[in-house]
């Protein structure tokens, strides 16, 4: 919402869209009564979703992926996993990375693959987050009953944190490497190995999940063709990434 601060509210709100008559909706914020720190949700947020909707089709169709998942269970565990792990996690950082943005990502993360797990019956026997970075996925995840483990080429601080959950430090080659004892894989914001792991996924049968971020091909920064009309630079990634994983 606004580079300097975070879009985590320390505090108990609502946001109310409702449709009226004659193609109208009704936008409103709820916050405690006593509470006089509100400023930025009315300041900077409630602005932002007002010029939001304005810009929205009467009949835009769901993100896809939002229909892979019932919203109340996502909300519901969501704030489960925040208030039971992520803000202890946070007060207890060790990364110099910002834990309001990185702890409660994962925490959505893991909230968004448990419903869709649990919603679909798919349960993995063990995952394997490759490039797991501060390891806190791999973390939340155990902590709600899924086996697995991650890998990353550097250890982190934060990893002795987390006790008894699987962290390894190891180098990775895409090419060659099969990923053993795991049936599904995640690459969360994974960069370079992104096109590489539904190909990693199809040599050890399992399924896997992506959640793209920085824009590589095979060997290098990915870099649209000459000629595409598709839409942007990063739709014309996302497009790639989609032909890799339809193979």
């Amino acid at each position: 919402m606004d580079e300097k601060r975070h879009p985590h509210v320390p505090f108990p709100y609502r946001i109310c869209l409702e449709n009226m008559e004659a193609g109208q909706c009704s936008l409103s914020f709820f916050v405690e009564k006593n509470r006089n720190d509100y400023r930025w949700l009315q300041k900077v947020v409630f602005p932002r979703f007002l010029r939001w909707f304005s810009k929205m089709e009467e009949h835009h169709n769901a993100t896809s992926s939002h229909k892979l998942i019932d919203p109340e269970t996502y909300a519901s565990l969501y704030q489960e996993i925040k208030q039971r792990w992520g803000q202890q996690i946070v007060a207890n950082w060790t990364e110099r990375t910002d834990p309001q943005k990185f702890v409660y990502e994962d925490c959505a993360i893991a909230s968004y693959l448990l419903s869709f797990w649990r919603k679909n019956d798919l349960l993995p026997l063990r995952f394997c987050d490759i490039g797991c970075g501060n390891g806190l996925l791999v973390h939340l995840l155990k902590q709600n009953g899924v086996t697995g483990y991650g890998i990353d080429l550097r250890k982190r601080r934060i990893w002795a944190n987390f006790v008894e959950t699987d962290l390894r430090e190891r180098a990775l080659n895409p090419e060659n490497d099969i990923i053993e004892n795991a049936d599904f894989l995640i690459g969360n914001h994974t960069d370079e190995l992104t096109p590489w792991i539904p190909i990693m996924a199809a040599r050890s049968r399992s399924n896997f999940f992506l959640l793209p971020c920085c824009p590589f091909d095979f060997y290098g920064r990915f870099q649209k063709k000459s000629g595409d009309v598709s839409g942007s630079p990063y739709f014309s990634f996302l497009q790639f990434i989609r032909g890799i994983c339809l193979r």
